[in-house]
This record gives C-alpha cells, structure tokens and sequence, in this order.
C-alpha cells in the first residue's frame, strides 16, 4: 500500500468528494521530474493506481498520464510516460508536441502559460472521447 501525506491527502480528497456525492469518472497524471529515467516508473504508476482505485472503491476508470516537456531536461522520461499503456489498464497518453516551456524556469520543467491551457485542453479532449460524452 502506498502510505503517506501526498497519497492520504489525495485519497482524503477523493473520499470528500465521494461523500458529497460526486462520482470520479477518470484520473489525470502529470509526474515524473522526481524519477525521472528510473525504469520501474511505469510499474510504480501502476501499484499506486491500482492502490487508489482500491481505497476508493473504482473500476477501470480511464487513466490520462501527461508527456513531460520535449525540450526540457526531463524529456527522456517521455520514453517512461509512453510505456504506461502497455502496463496500466484503460490508460491513455497526452502529448506535450509543440508546447514551449516556461523562460523564467531555468531548469526547464515546467510549461508557460500557454502551453499549460493547450495541455489541459489534450486532457478535456481525451476524457471526453473515452467516456463517451
């Protein structure tokens, strides 16, 4: 079991939701600067999913995980972020094609602005389509 403050405050988060009656259809992912280029990434996406779903009680919800920026020096992880669907079920890759980074990051991380709306816009996009709406 994943254990700890980022993964109980999101289960925390995903429960309230839940008590309120909301309904979580799907999850976004957007990660990889922390282990970035380590080969077990796509297998710990997984454990962690598959522990979520667990304590929140969800099926086989589509699962959209973001490629990192194409220029920036996490950029080889995208080879990681694009084996998830051979190992996550229902699993689903954002492309981050053409999208600039942002000039005031200079370890070149992070999107600009621009580039973070046309990113959730992918997101919005793919969701639709896989569930159908």
């Amino acid at each position: 079991k994943n254990i700890g403050s980022k993964y109980d405050w999101i289960i925390e988060r995903g429960r309230l939701a839940q008590q309120e009656g909301g309904v979580i259809e799907g999850i976004l992912f957007h990660q990889g600067e922390s282990n970035n280029g380590q080969t077990d990434w796509p297998n710990k996406v997984n454990t962690l999913l598959e522990d979520i779903k667990s304590d929140l009680g969800l099926g086989d919800i589509p699962f959209l995980a973001g490629e990192l920026l194409y220029s920036g020096g996490c950029a080889g992880h995208n080879t990681l972020v694009n084996q998830l669907p051979s190992v996550v079920p229902n699993c689903y890759v954002i492309s981050a094609e053409g999208l600039s980074g942002d000039p005031a990051d200079s370890w070149g991380l992070h999107f600009n602005h621009d580039s973070q709306v046309e990113l959730g816009k992918r997101y919005a996009r793919k969701m639709i389509e896989v569930l159908g709406w």
